[in-house]
């Protein structure tokens, strides 16, 4: 081989390794590039993996919501139905101020609780000019608080209708009474068991009941032979006898079937079914909380009744039913009782 002939192989066979050079680093740079992209997508891939297995964590947990299968429930975040908001959401809160324990319809008034005389309590009206024909006054001065006569007025219809009689022979000759009046009295032996302040008089929710003879003798009444009726119906008008039978030593007072009081339905019916006087009624009230209230099932409905214990100094917050019929009473004592008839 001639000079000229190894020049020529030497530049072919260098020819030969710049190729080779050049597929090297072309495949490197291919190597580099599918490396990256495989990368990519792997790290893409694990993404879900860990979202999926938080969410596992998460939906294992006892207090997840299920559905009827069993299967977990995503959450929504729509806000929950009325249906499943707490019992507390049916109630509000309405401020009642201290000495509202002191008035109304379930008062409670004997030795050992004093009658207040609170403004607005009671608005006492004559008898002579508001009652009905189905009753008698005994004078001209007789006084008992507005809704108290209407409901009188009512139940004295209500027996003159049972009986067909055009009207009756019964009086009322006692009711209302100040705490001059009470003081006097007692001063003069006439009111021997309870000092001014003391007498449930003075709510004008209390009166006496008698009845004439067709020769004018008057005597107490009694709910028995044809007057029976009113064993039965009075607490439909909210009447209960206010010193009952065998209540001495509770009530502080000597039986006197002549004696009524008016507390509203359905409190009256629950004494009367039970046998029991205002002061154990009270006791019982002071059981029940709006959680837990006295159910009374009466002819006209069931109606639900609570205590509340007042603060001891300022307003009380009182919850009541939220769209529901209800009153407040004070119990005269320490605190509130709700009444729920809606």
């Amino acid at each position: 081989m001639n000079k000229g002939e190894r020049r020529r192989n030497r530049r072919k066979y260098r020819v030969r390794y710049d190729r080779i050079v050049i597929m090297v680093l072309v495949a490197a740079v291919l190597i580099v590039l599918v490396s990256s992209c495989v990368l990519a997508l792997t790290k893409k891939g694990t993404k879900p993996a860990v979202k999926n297995k938080t969410r596992s964590s998460q939906t294992s947990d006892s207090t997840a919501p299920t559905d009827a299968e069993g299967q977990t429930q995503e959450p929504t975040g729509e806000a929950p139905s009325e249906a499943a908001k707490p019992a507390e959401e049916a109630f509000v809160t309405e401020s009642h101020e201290h000495d509202e324990i002191y008035k109304g319809n379930l008062v409670l008034v004997n030795a050992d609780y004093e009658y207040k005389f609170i403004d607005g309590d009671i608005d006492p009206i004559t008898l002579f000019d508001n009652r009905n024909e189905f009753y008698d006054n005994g004078d001209f001065v007789t006084k008992l608080d507005r809704e108290v006569l209407t409901r009188l007025n009512a139940m004295m219809e209500a027996y003159a209708t049972a009986s067909s009689k055009s009207s009756t022979d019964i009086f009322v000759i006692d009711g209302y009474r100040t705490f001059d009046e009470q003081y006097e009295r007692h001063s003069s032996g006439k009111s021997r068991t309870f000092e001014a302040g003391h007498s449930d008089y003075h709510t004008g929710r209390t009166f006496d009941m008698f009845r004439m003879s067709e020769g004018g003798d008057i005597s107490y009444f009694a709910a028995e032979g044809d007057c029976a009726w009113f064993a039965e119906n009075a607490a439909k008008f909210g009447f209960v006898i206010r010193y009952p039978d065998g209540k001495d030593d509770i009530t502080g007072e000597k039986a006197r079937g002549y004696t009524y009081r008016y507390v509203g339905a359905p409190h009256a019916e629950y004494m009367n079914s039970k046998g029991i006087c205002l002061e154990e009624y009270i006791a019982e009230v002071k059981k029940h909380t709006k959680d837990e209230p006295l159910e009374i099932t009466t002819a006209g409905g069931t109606a639900q009744v609570y205590y509340v214990s007042a603060s001891a100094e300022g307003a009380t917050d009182v919850p009541v039913p939220s769209g529901k019929a209800y009153t407040v009473s004070g119990n005269n004592i320490d605190g509130f009782i709700v009444t729920v008839t809606g």
